[in-house]
């Protein structure tokens, strides 16, 4: 729920929640219902309703219907959920609460938002509102139900099987980022839309919907994911989407032990001069510093860092500072997304 009678009580905190609103929902209702009576989302959704209209006929000046209309767009109400804001596609703006149900019955607040959140009345994830949208400060040309100027982006993750622990978190950071950007205007004037593959952990089948987009002359502009290799990807897009630009850009999240560059792909994770090397210097310098004359590490990663010989070379470089490898452990699975690991004890 947006609202819960419990925020009357709630303390109030500079530059927080004022609970003076609900505090005095709360007391108007009771003293017309009853004192024990109890009010609710869904009445507090009534009661912000019939304040929003009064301040739109106010501002208009009228009760004719086309005024009042154009008026309640941009109305702001002190409700008892905090402030809230009628928006162009007359739905609006709301916090996001979630409640606990106690014992006897009242709801104890776990999670509150920070800010009130915008409506999306269409899903942008529903092929019958996919690149919709509704704004009734132009009824004319835009009105309930009007096509966005929209661009697609592909996020090929492994969604399920073994390596979907790792992957999913790209996708839910991604789809963050398109979130924050669509807010803000989208790219171009067009707004993005994801499209979601599921690779089920399988290098060969991430390959194969790679390659797909990329012959598809009106696919997305821009795939984010992971693939096995750059070479890999260059291989299976090589003389797509021409005469043209040439193959999307693939723009991968995950880290990787470096010996790879395409010139298709993008690389954000970090590589082992960014991540794991510092660190097994600091800790070896650290136990030199403590008067410890050699740090011990256990060095873990993916089967195919193993094969590729970067599992060897970080032992090797433990080694030529001084220390000692206990062990050297490869997994099995997917490498997408998996993170090289040194770990040490001081010995």
């Amino acid at each position: 729920w947006n609202y819960f009678m419990s925020t009357a009580h709630l303390p109030e905190c500079e530059g927080g929640f004022d609970p003076t609103a609900s505090k005095n929902f709360v007391e108007k209702y009771r003293s017309l219902y009853g004192a024990n009576e109890l009010v609710n989302d869904p009445m507090e959704s009534a009661y912000i309703g019939v304040h929003l209209w009064a301040q739109a006929v106010s501002l208009a000046g009228t009760f004719d219907l086309e005024p009042v209309r154009r008026a309640v767009i941009g109305q702001a109400f002190p409700a008892p959920e905090g402030e809230v804001v009628m928006q162009e596609n007359h739905h609006i703006s709301k916090f996001v609460r979630i409640g606990q149900v106690q014992a006897n019955g009242d709801f104890s607040i776990i999670y509150t938002g920070t800010r009130a959140v915008s409506p999306e009345p269409w899903n942008q994830f529903v092929d019958s509102t996919r690149g919709y949208a509704c704004d009734w400060s132009d009824p004319v040309n835009k009105g309930g139900f009007y096509p966005l100027q929209t661009m697609e982006v592909a996020l090929v993750h492994a969604l399920s099987g073994p390596a979907e622990s790792a992957e999913r978190q790209f996708l839910e950071a991604e789809l963050v980022a398109i979130k924050d950007i669509n807010k803000d205007g989208g790219v171009l004037g067009h707004t993005l839309l994801p499209v979601v593959i599921d690779t089920g952990s399988s290098d060969s089948a991430a390959l194969a919907a790679l390659q797909q987009i990329a012959e598809d002359p009106s696919g997305p502009a821009a795939i984010f994911g992971n693939v096995a290799s750059d070479s890999a990807y260059e291989a299976a897009v090589n003389g797509t989407r021409t005469p043209g630009a040439g193959p999307p850009l693939l723009f991968s999240p995950a880290p990787v032990v470096g010996g790879q560059s395409g010139e298709h792909v993008l690389h954000f994770g970090g590589v082992p001069n960014q991540q794991v090397l510092p660190a097994v210097q600091y800790f070896s310098k650290r136990a030199r510093d403590s008067g410890t004359s050699l740090q011990t590490f256990y060095i873990v990663g993916p089967l195919s860092w193993k094969t590729s010989g970067a599992l060897d070379s970080l032992a090797a470089h433990v080694e030529a500072l001084g220390d000692f490898v206990a062990g050297v452990v490869a997994y099995t699975g997917s490498s997408s997304g998996r993170r090289l690991q040194a770990v040490g004890e001081t010995g």
